[in-house]
């Protein structure tokens, strides 16, 4: 039931457009980069950039992530009766809010096929607290009202998603 997202990989978006793998990028690096994609201490991170062209791409695919992060969420909000503020500023007190947080995560991590890092990057958590979202939500799926639930939202954010994509793709 996963939809396909375009150029999910950062890495990949760049070495479609300029040929890092076979070493012959033709752009300009910044100062610290190499072509590799590593900084100059031999770190590596998912959106650094490594030539101009790819961090433009990386924005662009962020900032597209992020868009669709923020309409997942609220499907969730909606879906467990609480504002997006409520879900994005409640603390570890409030257990309806953070199980919510969880099940965003796993949407996002199940129906778009992102990777946990990804995810984890978009949210401003680590790949560990994904990982613990989506096995606490899969533990509940045991429970068949729960996973009929789940059910309807994977489906409520692919029709959204759906929606979305067709109003760009015809400008509206």
């Amino acid at each position: 039931m996963a939809l396909q997202v375009q150029q999910t990989d950062v890495a990949g978006v760049h070495e479609a457009a300029c040929s890092h793998a076979a070493g012959g990028c033709e752009h300009a690096h910044p100062e610290g980069q190499q072509a590799s994609g590593l900084d100059k201490d031999g770190r590596t991170d998912a959106f650094q950039p490594v030539c101009a062209t790819q961090a433009a791409q990386d924005r662009a695919l962020l900032s597209a992530l992020k868009r669709r992060r923020d309409r997942v969420f609220a499907v969730v909000a909606s879906a467990f009766g609480l504002s997006r503020r409520a879900l994005k500023q409640a603390g570890r007190d409030d257990a309806r809010a953070v199980f919510a947080r969880q099940v965003g995560l796993y949407l996002l991590h199940v129906v778009f096929s992102l990777p946990m890092q990804t995810v984890g990057q978009i949210c401003g958590k680590d790949r560990t607290t994904v990982a613990h979202a989506c096995r606490r939500v899969e533990d509940f799926r045991e429970n068949a009202a729960f996973d009929a639930f789940m059910h309807d939202l994977e489906l409520a954010v692919s029709a959204l998603e759906s929606a979305v994509d067709m109003r760009h793709r015809h400008g509206l």
